[in-house]
């Protein structure tokens, strides 16, 4: 076994030798196809004697580079004589727009004859994100700020409310409900702690902060209630959180006030035993109270002054326009009669908007003005309530008008929840029943929905559940299932199948990856949640949600209850934790071991969405397009699907897409990357940043061959790689695993680069020049080395770059390929043109001088190929001598409708009959004068221009060797088009094929009586006939 360390030349030789050492006989070196060799791990002495032994360690070596192609061994491109090449030319694609569809069409035909790529990599990247390198510099108003240090500050309390230094959070003060040691007064009692009135400032965000530890009756949400309300009138309260969970432990809440941005308002802290029972807990400790934001840019996503007519709106019972009462100009929606909604029996009405479009928003709030005289101000009689939905069948309650009457009052709903979605908005009143309705009745006007952004926004983490479980760990009864699904077929569950009864007390987490909110400024958890357990409350079959900044401590931010049975979205503010890397934990918990036999929890459609001034670029994909991003470089395929950015079907050189039109100089850039086909080597998942054109950019890149996978960063500067290194080194032992997400992120800072690999700091790198320039994501997929498939397509690209050296230099110099002869000469004997209309003078003279060099074949989709140059214009007459056809010919642009066989007789076409029609509808760039190609068909255009007897099918021997027959085929029309390479042209492509490849060969069967005489020229023939025979069948 022979190995060499620089360049992967691993050959298998015997041979036998005598006593004394001399060779007496060896084999011929075999190469290997292996994904492993050997390497010497010390350098031999410098001078050596003949007979003297040296001790030279080796140890097992993944390899990691790819060979350059202009110094591979020659016996390794003997073992592959099936190779076929596919030409992607960007320069038709721009002028021919629908070219690399045909490739595809091609590769999708080859694929269903057995043959493989050479390079299946196949990548996805999601969340791209750009920030400042110190976002979150923002300027930052506080509204209120009371650590609770220097005594009241203008708070009021009532009950048992009052400052202690018997538990605190900063410093040694915080507000206590209790009378020093519990809060059992022998009663039922209650007290609230109100701030002073706080101005929130017009175009700012508002988030109030608290931190809360408790010990009362229960952790619930029904006895001994913990209250956080807000007003914007002293008189009206609007309850934005209650208090449960986790009890004894300083916790974090953040409530956000966005919707009330322009108003004074005043927050409330209630504490209610409810009754007497139970009450000898230490009670409720509030401490480091503030209200803070940042600018905001509002927005107005639908409004209406109700002064224009109906506008889509619907109406029922006795809602109505009306000119009575009004806000602004002189309408408003009524529900009376004219006078009352006194009908003589209870009465009730909907009042629905249009549909309206929150999609792509991140934070909405509905505003309405209010003005009501009914039976009373609470909410048991006559009710006035709103309503959502978004699907129009399911309606939630959003908001129920209550309190003071017969004024108008500015009222908002946060509808952030249902961002992202299509809704409608119900103003629903009930009379509930038929007496006392001899009232006014309800008026609403001015209407609106608004959004509100504090700079770019985007997504760290959007799990759909769709693809395995990518990093998230799974504890108890906790797994991916199809039962139940948001979108669009699988979600996490909690139950074994069909429900969560184990015999006893069980519980299980559902922990997420971990997620960087680094450099931002808010952050939101969003997710869909469907239930069917024991109660809708919190007390039994517990559904929460956790948070951690370091793996061991979590802290409660939700608690799943209410609506069973149906699928509900939930949002949770996750501010408190910007700055930090955080996970997620979803834990489901019986309590005890009774009412366990229900279908249990589904979770789906996890995200995790991001903003902040300092994001400059963020796209989840999620809006299923690529706006705002742009080829350049390379003829890869990318497509947006199921929320991410796909790159597949790649080729040996730069795959390059970059995003906006944003220059930057210090900023971080970090995107999601899953591998979802791996090939046998060089499978590069590239992060482009300071990219100012192709010759100069600074990539880092996972290079993975064979499994061993490494950081590297590339420095390009004027074409030439002026540095490159390794970041980090991963152990042999590991490897992508597919179908699981990886976050890479790079910190760029003068010429300072930091790298993070999912979170985790790995290694730093200094480009002393590019200091500014976009960012992209590309992919690389080197398809030639030491392990191929037998039967394998190769894509080469009309702007692959080839990198050169002599060997055991740097390639450093980079070069286009331009088709290189060397290259396909090395390489490839069959080439196809997917109908390639525009190439340069260069390629042109590379295929010509690479089919004048040997056994050679060329497969054209369509003709007209090189009917254009790089520049657009007209340039014939190049390439038409390799197809038999005389230069001048042409018809550009024409649709055909039937291929009738000419010629039965040839092998491409002998499985039909001459005369035999084939349906198409296919354009056509057709070569109208053969010169020299056999024609076994005609190609006919039924409808003016009529045209018939158009050649097609076009079999062409070049050159006079008879020794090494040179062919092409060219079908002289689009059959990449409308799947009929591999419909009903499957078989004539097929034995086109074959015939290009010499596998197929003519041969005369003569059945004869022999003369007596021996002499064969007298032999008696009985029967002749002619047939076709594949290669190697005998």
């Amino acid at each position: 076994y022979i190995s060499t360390p620089d360049g992967g030349k691993y050959v298998f030789k015997a041979w036998i030798e005598d006593s004394s050492g001399n060779v007496l006989l060896a084999s011929r070196p075999v190469e290997t196809i292996l994904e492993w060799g050997i390497r010497p791990t010390d350098a031999p002495p410098a001078d050596l004697t003949k007979g003297q032994e040296v001790d030279l360690p080796v140890e097992w070596e993944e390899l990691y580079e790819y060979l350059p192609w202009q110094t591979t061994p020659l016996e390794r491109n003997e073992a592959f004589p099936g190779r076929v090449a596919i030409f992607r030319s960007r320069k038709t694609e721009d002028q021919y727009p629908g070219h690399f569809a045909k490739v595809n069409a091609v590769a999708d035909w080859l694929e269903s004859m057995g043959y493989e790529p050479g390079n299946p990599l196949d990548i996805s990247f999601d969340n791209v994100i750009v920030k400042l390198a110190d976002a979150g510099s923002a300027a930052e108003a506080v509204f209120f700020d009371d650590g609770v240090e220097s005594g009241t500050n203008g708070w009021s309390a009532s009950g048992l409310w009052h400052i202690t230094d018997s538990r605190y959070v900063s410093a040694s003060h915080s507000w206590a409900y209790n009378d020093g040691v519990d809060y059992d007064t022998g009663a039922a009692n209650a007290g609230a702690l109100e701030t002073p009135w706080i101005s929130l400032s017009d175009g700012y965000s508002a988030i109030l902060r608290f931190r809360s530890w408790y010990q009362t009756e229960d952790e619930g949400v029904t006895w001994d209630r913990k209250l956080v309300y807000v007003t914007t009138n002293g008189t009206q309260w609007t309850l934005v959180k209650q208090i449960s969970g986790p009890s004894q432990q300083w916790c974090s809440y953040s409530v956000d006030l966005t919707a009330y941005a322009g108003q004074t308002v005043k927050i409330r802290f209630y504490f209610e035993t409810r009754d007497a029972l139970y009450n000898n807990y230490p009670g409720w400790f509030v401490d480091d109270v503030s209200v803070k934001g940042r600018p905001v840019t509002t927005m107005v996503v639908w409004s209406d002054d109700m002064d224009s007519g109906t506008n889509g709106w619907s109406a029922d019972g006795l809602w109505h326009l009306s000119n009575s009462r009004y806000v602004s100009a002189s309408h408003a929606w009524c529900y009376n009669d004219g006078q009352d909604y006194d009908t003589g029996a209870r009465n009730s009405g909907s009042l629905i908007t249009p549909w309206i479009d929150l999609q792509g928003l991140s934070q909405a709030s509905l505003r309405f003005r209010s003005w009501y005289e009914t039976e009373d101000e609470g909410t048991a009689w006559d009710r006035k309530r709103v309503f959502v939905t978004t699907d129009g069948t399911n309606w939630t309650q959003v908001y129920q008008v209550s309190g003071q009457s017969e004024q108008w009052l500015a009222l908002h709903v946060d509808l952030s929840s249902y961002a992202g979605h299509m809704i409608r908005v119900k103003f629903f009143f009930d009379t509930v029943d038929g007496l006392h309705n001899g009232y006014e009745g309800w008026y609403v006007d001015d209407v609106e929905i608004t959004s509100v952004s504090e700079g770019t926004g985007g997504t760290v983490l959007d799990e759909s559940v769709e693809s395995g479980t990518n990093g998230w760990i799974a504890s108890g009864l906790w797994h991916v299932s199809e039962s139940r699904a948001n979108s669009p077929t699988h979600s996490w569950c909690y139950n074994n199948g069909t429900n969560y009864d184990t015999g006893s007390a069980n519980s299980g987490d559902l922990i997420s990856p971990w997620v960087d909110l680094s450099g931002t400024e808010n952050a939101t958890l969003r997710f869909r949640s469907w239930y069917r357990t024991e109660d809708s409350g919190t007390s039994w079959d517990r559904k929460l949600v956790f948070v951690t900044t370091d793996g061991t401590n979590w802290q409660q931010v939700a608690q799943v209850s209410g609506q069973m049975s149906a699928w509900v979205t939930y949002s949770v503010d996750l501010s408190p934790y910007v700055g930090q890397r955080i996970r997620i934990r979803f834990c489901f918990d019986t309590v005890d071991h009774l009412y366990n036999a229900y279908e249990g929890w589904y979770v789906d459609d996890i995200r995790v969405m991001v903003s902040g001034s300092g994001v400059l670029f963020a796209d989840d994909f999620n809006d299923g397009d690529m706006d705002g991003w742009q080829r350049i470089a390379g003829c890869g395929n990318w497509t947006v699907e199921d929320g991410s950015l796909r790159a597949w079907r790649l080729g040996n050189s730069d795959n390059i897409l970059v995003a906006g039109d944003g220059t930057w100089s210090n900023y971080e850039v970090s995107a999601d990357i899953r591998y979802n086909a791996q090939g046998p080597y060089f499978n590069d998942a590239e992060l482009y940043l300071r990219y100012v054109d192709r010759e100069n950019f600074v990539k880092v890149h996972i290079r993975n061959f064979h499994g061993f996978w490494r950081l590297k960063y590339t420095v390009r500067e004027n074409t030439n790689i002026t540095s490159q290194g390794w970041i980090h080194e991963f152990t042999k032992t590991n490897r992508p695993v597919e179908n699981t997400w990886y976050n890479l992120k790079v910190v760029a800072t003068g010429q300072i680069f930091h790298v993070y690999f999912d979170g985790d700091y790995v290694g730093t790198f200094v480009v002393s020049n590019l200091l500014t320039g976009k960012i992209g994501v590309g992919g690389m997929a080197q398809q030639l080395g030491i392990s191929e498939p037998w039967k394998g397509y190769y894509f080469v690209d009309d702007d692959e770059y080839s990198f050169w050296a002599p060997e055991g230099q740097a390639q450093v110099s980079g070069h286009p390929l331009n088709l290189d002869w060397g290259y396909l000469d090395r390489f490839f004997t069959t080439l196809i043109l997917p109908g390639t209309y525009v190439m340069s003078d260069t390629e042109v003279s590379n295929v010509v001088t690479w089919m004048n060099r040997g056994l050679r074949s060329i497969l054209a989709t369509d003709g007209g190929v090189a009917m254009k140059d790089e520049t657009g214009a007209d340039d014939r007459g190049r390439i038409e001598e390799l197809f038999g056809v005389a230069s001048g010919s042409f018809i550009s642009d024409n649709t055909f409708h039937v291929i009738r066989v000419l010629d039965g007789t040839h092998y491409v076409t002998h499985d039909s009959r001459t005369g035999t029609a084939i349906n198409i509808n296919a354009p056509s760039h057709l070569w109208t004068e053969p010169d020299g190609a056999r024609v076994l068909g005609t190609a006919e255009r039924l409808s003016p221009p009529v045209i018939v007897g158009a050649p097609s099918l076009l079999a062409n021997v070049y050159g006079d060797d008879p020794q090494c027959p040179k062919k092409t085929f060219c079908f002289n029309f689009s059959v990449d088009t409308g799947d009929m390479l591999t419909d009903e042209f499957s078989l004539i492509a097929q034995r086109a094929f074959e015939w290009l490849r010499g596998e197929a060969f003519k041969v005369r069967v003569e059945l004869k009586y022999p003369h007596p005489s021996g002499d064969p020229s007298l032999d008696l023939t009985l029967l002749s006939t002619e047939a076709w025979l594949m290669g190697e069948t005998g």
